[in-house]
């Protein structure tokens, strides 16, 4: 007697637009799991702003801090969509600080 399998439809909790893979897949590739754990750990924390894209930026500790820039779209009631990812520099994300638009991993 076989048993009929079944299907559990998993919701998704973001998602990314080709220019995004793209664009990760051209940063150092020690950094690349962790900033994918930061959208893990942060997609939840997103700001709505519908019909308009924002950004956040993010800092990879290691022997070498990587600083970085994610270009996000987060509508009401939608999932959040990932369209970019870029190395900034130091000074870029210290603006972001003072903006309160950085990813906080330790709140």
């Amino acid at each position: 007697m076989d048993l009929e399998q079944k299907y559990i439809k998993v919701r998704k909790s973001y998602d990314f637009d080709e220019w995004f893979v793209v664009e990760l897949a051209s940063c150092p590739h020690y950094v690349v799991n962790d900033i994918i754990t930061h959208i893990e750990y942060y997609t939840d924390k997103l700001p709505e702003l519908d019909g308009w894209s924002q950004a956040i930026c993010g800092v990879v500790k290691s022997s070498k801090p990587f600083f970085y820039k994610l270009e996000f779209l987060k509508q009401h009631e939608e999932i959040p969509l990932y369209l970019g990812v870029e190395e900034i520099s130091c000074d870029e994300y210290l603006d972001c600080i003072n903006q309160n638009q950085t990813i906080n991993i330790n709140e």
